[in-house]
């Protein structure tokens, strides 16, 4: 698990955060032109078919509200999340680990 899944356990307890309810403008956003699924699917934006379909739930679907963020869960739950974030930086600006990255990416990205 990384730091950004961590950190939404720590804002939802459950680790879901869009509910499977529709917002309630999706019809008049669908209606104005302002949203399009098809419209998602048909871009070259997104790399396959998961993070398409993740692009239409964060457009179309409600989020959850969060926990409580004072409770003893949602602090060590938040704490886990910073340990993560501290660690992927690192990671990162480590020049062995961009070398790797980039051999990662030219050998794996079409």
């Amino acid at each position: 698990m990384g730091w950004t899944r961590s950190r939404r356990y720590a804002n939802h307890n459950s680790g879901t955060k869009y509910s499977e309810e529709d917002r309630d403008d999706v019809p008049e956003r669908i209606e104005s032109g302002k949203l399009d699924p098809e419209k998602i699917y048909e871009t070259s934006e997104y790399k396959d078919e998961r993070n398409k379909q993740h692009a239409v739930v964060t457009k179309t679907k409600k989020v959850l509200p969060k926990s409580d963020q004072n409770g003893e869960k949602s602090r060590i739950k938040a704490e886990s999340a910073e340990i993560f974030r501290k660690l992927y930086k690192k990671a990162a600006d480590d020049p062995e680990y961009q070398e790797m990255l980039r051999n990662h990416i030219l050998t794996n990205e079409n």
